[in-house]
């Protein structure tokens, strides 16, 4: 079992959109995880199963019929031009007005979440690991931990140590399922200050220590 997660980056340094088919005979993929970018996965037959976290989902295609639009996005991708980004921002913008027309999403507004708030998030999903103290994030953010508080209260009603405590159990998760990292070195990467205090912690939350945690799934 590896000692880390393994980051997976599929994204070329001097391009900002990547397309590309699957490769026909990759059937199976290790556990990892994504750097700074977001992934748009479309099968338009086969089966079995996408695993996200502890979630398993079964694959069902095709779920929606936009195949000529990836087709373009595939051939542009590997065409030369000056006007290649734009052409390819123009596709993948098509994309997803097609996957939102057909997904019917709800005509409720959406309400509106605050800079802080989304700041935070995005510094709870960087890849370098989250830290079980929301002052570490306040200072990351230069401000407090009340006003951390008071944006989560505000964009999605839930304390900051709420939202926070998520990221830190579906980490800990991770750490536990994907790595053969001790307790005491997955509390320590979790900034906790005694290992003691991640097993209650971690046992409050899931109803079982996280050495009973990595046994039951090995």
């Amino acid at each position: 079992m590896p000692h880390e997660l393994l980051i997976n980056n599929k994204i070329e340094k001097d391009k900002v959109i990547r397309v590309a088919p699957f490769k026909k005979g990759v059937r199976t993929t290790s556990p990892h995880k994504h750097n700074n970018y977001f992934e748009i996965i479309y099968l338009s037959r086969g089966t079995g199963y996408h695993h996200i976290d502890l979630n398993k989902y079964t694959i069902n295609p095709p779920v929606i019929f936009i195949e000529k639009l990836l087709e373009l996005l595939t051939e542009e991708i590997n065409t030369e031009g000056s006007n290649n980004f734009q052409i390819t921002e123009g596709l993948l913008k098509s994309l997803l007005a097609k996957v939102l027309d057909v997904s019917k999403p709800s005509t409720k507004k959406a309400e509106h979440k605050s800079d802080v708030f989304q700041t935070f998030i995005q510094l709870l999903s960087a890849d370098n690991g989250v830290k079980n103290k929301v002052a570490y994030y306040a200072e990351k953010l230069n401000t407090t931990p009340q006003n951390i508080n008071a944006a989560c209260q505000k964009s999605i009603q839930k304390p900051a140590g709420e939202v926070l405590s998520e990221f830190v159990l579906n980490e800990a998760k991770r750490l536990l399922l994907y790595t053969d990292k001790t307790i005491s070195e997955i509390a320590f990467d979790l900034a906790f200050t005694d290992p003691s205090h991640f097993v209650k912690y971690f046992k409050k939350a899931v109803s079982c220590t996280p050495n009973a945690f990595r046994q039951s799934i090995s």
